[in-house]
């Protein structure tokens, strides 16, 4: 982990005292001392406001979810590709961009509140390695609120629904599908502005990728239009 947060790093974390006083707080979460693990690096963090040392605050969040860097490193390769939606092939492409995500760690109950943490706290700087290591986590938190409700909501019945006779949808339960699409798609949203700043060279691909959340969220108010006019 620390070798993680070292290479992504901007700053030259070459300095002893620092990798001393990470190597202090990460024996801390080694033994599941994780509340005495978070309140040390929070304040490490306070008292020296680095990349680095912000990463190892949101790293124990991590651990205590039971993931890991090298997890969510292998989860990110996979990321699946997102492809242009329209309202014909909606279901479709949710249903391909499904099967992309299983290769991405489930998060439950605590899991995902520790998760969603990390976030908020990966959030307050912009350098591209804290980014990255955001969009990381930001992957599993949109994977695992996509599967809260993928399974129900993409049905047979309710993709004839929508795919026939848009008030068939009415009928099933609109508000959850359109809860739902909200949810997911913010966090695909702010998974492209993550890449975008980790990799600013990469800016136009990931905003024609990041077009899949776009359209996809857009397609919720369709939704409510037609069944809340």
């Amino acid at each position: 982990l620390v070798i993680f947060l070292g290479a992504c790093g901007e700053e030259n974390s070459d300095r002893p005292s620092e990798g001393e006083a990470f190597e202090e707080g990460f024996d801390m979460v080694e033994k599941g001392m994780y509340e005495n693990a978070i309140l040390y690096f929070q304040n490490l963090y306070q008292t020296n406001p680095t990349d680095d040392a912000l990463k190892a605050w949101a790293s124990v969040y991590v651990s205590r979810s039971g993931l890991t860097v090298a997890t969510l490193y292998n989860a990110y390769a996979g990321l699946p590709q997102q492809e242009t939606v329209t309202r014909d092939n909606l279901i479709p492409m949710i249903k391909a961009y499904q099967q992309g995500l299983e290769k991405i760690p489930y998060a439950q109950a605590q899991d995902r509140v520790d998760l969603q943490t990390a976030y908020d706290i990966l959030q307050t700087r912009d350098a591209p390695s804290v980014r990255l290591f955001r969009s990381m986590v930001g992957l599993v938190l949109l994977r695992s609120h996509f599967s809260d409700g993928s399974d129900r909501l993409l049905d047979a019945n309710f993709s004839v629904g929508f795919d026939k006779n848009l008030r068939l949808v009415c009928k099933i339960d609109w508000r959850r599908f359109r809860n739902w699409l909200q949810i997911w798609t913010a966090y695909g949203t702010e998974l492209t502005q993550d890449l975008k700043l980790a990799f600013p060279k990469q800016v136009e691909s990931l905003n024609e990728s990041g077009k899949f959340f776009t359209q996809a969220r857009e397609l919720s108010t369709t939704v409510s239009t037609a069944c809340n006019p």
